[in-house]
């Protein structure tokens, strides 16, 4: 299902990736921290806490477009304008 995901930092907030995909719940399968997949077999200490955000979409340009909008928004936000 096409969407946008965001993968944050649990412990701190910080913002770990981003993005308009296809396939969301591919997205996230892939998505590696190091050399080693977020949802795969892993060591102890060595994945950070991670956390997510979905929002599906009908195409993968809704998706971008939606993305864009989110960015804008922060920006503004950041910027001290909102």
């Amino acid at each position: 299902m096409p969407g946008i995901y965001e993968v944050r930092y649990a412990a701190t907030g910080a913002l770990h990736s981003f993005g308009a995909v296809d396939n969301v719940a591919q997205a996230l399968a892939l998505l590696s921290t190091g050399a080693k997949s977020w949802f795969g077999r892993r060591g102890s200490a060595e994945v950070p806490d991670l956390e997510y955000r979905t929002c599906a979409t009908s195409t993968k340009a809704d998706a971008k477009a939606a993305a864009e909008r989110m960015i804008g928004r922060r920006e503004t936000y950041m910027s001290g304008a909102a």
